[in-house]
């Protein structure tokens, strides 16, 4: 079982770690800009006053104890300089990126999640959080130029998380996706809800597309996956000295 159940179609379109960011079409600059709004210089103000540690990210070869990273995702999930620039939108200067996809466990505790990393100046960490989630719900119900079309379906709104271990000025939210492909039911490709995750300090932000194999059993907690991210946080982050 290479990923949790009904999870393997949607997988496939997820580029760069999240649906639409790396589209390509323009579009998507341009929502992350609105929703950006009129704060850019205090963004920038803030980002000046920030002295504390810094961080770049790394995709190390596990996570979380027992994920592993995916053999050559690193390299196909890398993230595109289109990509890049959404995030400087969406509030982090000087972006740089990476990404990989990881899995681990077995039968019912089978995890996979994909994993997209962007580090810089992060001027306000929840306002990058929350622009994230904004414009990628405003986008919902389009699908990606990917052989694969998958739209995408917000549930509710982000729920701020605060796990043991996520420390100093972190945000964390997470909230319920849910990806289909349009096709026929009865062909097997069901809708797949797979928590999204984004975390954000000052010099890095994070996001999570999760699946466990147990969400296909019963619901699984948001409290789960805020837990596994702030560990996928703890593994990913280095110091900048």
């Amino acid at each position: 079982m290479a990923l949790a159940a009904g999870a393997a179609v949607v997988v496939a379109a997820i580029v760069g770690g999240v649906v639409l960011l790396n589209s390509g079409d323009g579009e998507t600059e341009g929502r992350a800009g609105a929703t950006a709004g009129s704060g850019k210089k205090s963004d920038k103000s803030g980002a000046e006053k920030y002295e504390g540690k810094k961080y770049r990210l790394t995709a190390p070869e596990t996570v979380a104890d027992s994920l592993k990273k995916e053999s050559g995702s690193e390299a196909k999930n890398a993230p595109s300089a289109a990509f890049l620039s959404v995030f400087e939108k969406l509030g982090v200067s000087k972006a740089r990126g990476v990404a990989a996809s990881y899995q681990g466990g077995e039968n019912l505790g089978r995890k996979w999640l994909k994993f997209t990393g962007v580090y810089g100046d992060v001027a306000d960490p929840e306002k990058t959080v929350d622009r994230y989630f904004a414009s990628m719900a405003s986008a919902a119900g389009r699908s990606p130029g990917s052989e694969v079309s998958v739209k995408s379906e917000f549930k509710g709104s982000p729920t701020r998380l605060s796990p043991a271990g996520l420390d100093g000025d972190a945000v964390l939210k997470c909230q319920k996706v849910t990806y289909s492909t349009g096709k026929d039911v009865a062909a097997g490709d069901k809708a797949t809800t797979m928590p999204n995750c984004v975390w954000a300090d000052h010099t890095t932000v994070g996001i999570l597309v999760h699946s466990h194999t147990a969400s296909a059993i019963s619901e699984v907690p948001l409290d789960t996956f805020g837990e596994l991210s702030a560990q996928v946080r703890a593994d990913t982050r280095v110091e900048i000295k």
